[in-house]
Order: structure tokens, then C-alpha cells, then sequence
């Protein structure tokens, strides 16, 4: 996972005299893209930030990564003290990210010499694959996002810079003598109300059965979700909390516009 930390707004803070939820809300008010990372004793966490929202939060430990929310991030804080830092990182690194913890690995670690990383590309370009590929060498480890088989974005990262830029794969693949461990990861299938319906109970804090109705009846195009989205603004404002009516609507459309291209 790639956690850069040469651009920090705070860092080796104490988890002890912070007030977590502060930190977001300072976080938000400045529009941070990046992360926030929680180093306890034996693992850490991660909350990932675009513009100041949280995008997903992360567990890592022994450089295995797993969701998790920000409850149990909390939950974590109460239990045990962690040095805490916040740290701008550039949107596409963070998206990145965040794809890979909410996918699943279609193949894993699969050496080079049984799989040639360009004629892997070339099928996953013909299957219209969406998802991303990671290939680590020694030299260090590139990442891909394809979008229906072409490449979207590429990061090549080593100990001593990262390039981002369309010609970075090539060039990695061209200098890689060695072995190569390549990995491909699909993104989850998780049905797009059942992400709605989470966007829905972080904004509000709690569960709304009548607006998860809402999306359970709701058609599942683009068009006829954009346009629940608004119908749910609607409800919020007139039953529920009419200064969160707005921010949820935005976040839920968000959300929509992210899941379905």
C-alpha cells in the first residue's frame, strides 16, 4: 500500500489529546485529499480523504489490508493510544487506493515466469476488464487501472521517486529483468443501494428505514437513482435533518456517479 508521507500536516501526534472528530472536521473545512493514519502498537489504520470526505477507512497489519469503518476506528482509539498524522497525497493516489481495499483478487501474486505481464494486459484488454493490476519487481512496483480494458491510470512507484504517467508501465516493464509478482484485482460486487444505503447512515448517523425503502424500490440506471437521490433530499429535509438534507444528496450522488459509469 502506498502511504506517501513527504507532504504531512500533522504527524507523531498523540491520540491521548485529540479529539478525533475535530481533526475530521479541520480536515474538511480544509478540503484535504489524502489520509489520516492511526499507528497503534501492532497494527494501524487509515482514513482516506478526498476534498475533506472520508472515501474508506482501512486495518493494516503485516501488510495485509482490510476494510473497516470509522466506528470501529473509534472504537480502536478507546482501547488503546496511536501516534496520529494527516498527510496530503494527490486523488489519484487515493482513489487507487481506495479501489484496491473494495476489490477482490482475481489472481494473486502470480510469478512471471508462468505469466507474461503484456499478453496478461492484452486479455484483460480484449475482456473489456475493469479493475487494477499491480506488478512488483525489485526495483519496485507499478500499478494500472483499466477501465474496460484500456488503461485509465498508471502509477510506477521505487525507493526514490513515483511517476504517474502513461508511459510509466512500459517503461517498467522494459527494465524488469527480474522476476515479477503480478496481481489482479476486480472490484467488489456489492449491489450499488447497499453502498447508498451506507452513505446514508455515515451522513445521518443512524439507519432510516423509509429511505432505505426508497432505494430498495428505486430503478437501479443511473438516471433513476440521480433522481432518488433527490427525492430523498426532499424527504430528509421535511422529516428528518434539514441541514443534513443537502450534504446527503450530494454525497449520494457522488456515489452514483462513482459505482456506475
Amino acid at each position: 500500500m502506498l502511504l506517501l508521507k513527504d507532504d504531512p500536516i500533522w504527524s507523531d501526534l498523540s491520540s491521548e489529546v485529540l479529539k478525533i472528530d475535530g481533526l475530521l472536521e479541520e480536515a474538511s473545512q480544509r478540503s484535504v485529499t489524502g489520509f489520516l493514519e492511526f499507528d497503534f502498537s501492532e497494527f494501524s489504520a487509515v482514513i482516506f480523504l478526498n476534498e475533506g470526505k472520508i472515501l474508506q477507512c482501512a486495518r493494516i497489519k503485516d501488510k495485509n489490508v482490510y476494510p473497516v469503518n470509522k466506528p470501529k476506528i473509534l472504537e480502536y482509539l478507546k482501547e488503546m493510544e496511536a501516534k496520529v498524522g494527516i498527510y496530503k497525497m494527490k486523488k489519484e493516489i487515493v482513489l487507487l487506493e481506495c479501489r484496491i481495499i473494495r476489490s477482490e483478487p482475481v489472481f494473486e501474486n502470480m510469478s512471471s515466469q508462468y505469466v507474461d505481464a503484456k499478453k496478461l494486459l492484452l486479455t484483460l484488454e480484449t475482456e473489456k476488464f475493469s479493475g487494477v493490476v499491480t506488478i512488483r519487481a525489485e526495483q519496485g512496483e507499478c500499478f494500472v487501472v483499466l477501465e474496460k480494458g484500456s488503461p485509465a491510470y498508471c502509477l510506477c512507484s521505487n525507493p526514490d521517486k513515483i511517476v504517474d504517467d502513461p508511459e510509466c508501465l512500459g517503461k517498467f516493464l522494459e527494465i524488469s529483468k527480474e522476476e515479477m509478482q503480478i496481481t489482479v484485482y476486480r472490484e467488489s460486487q456489492k449491489d450499488v443501494v447497499t453502498r447508498l444505503k451506507e452513505v446514508t447512515s455515515s451522513i445521518l448517523g443512524e439507519r432510516v428505514e423509509k429511505i432505505e425503502e426508497m432505494l430498495e424500490t428505486s430503478g437501479k440506471s443511473k438516471e433513476e437513482l440521480l433522481k432518488t437521490a433527490e427525492d430523498i433530499e426532499r424527504f430528509t429535509y421535511l422529516f428528518v435533518d434539514k441541514k443534513k438534507a443537502k450534504v446527503l444528496s450530494q454525497n449520494l450522488k457522488e456515489k452514483i456517479e462513482e459505482v456506475i459509469l
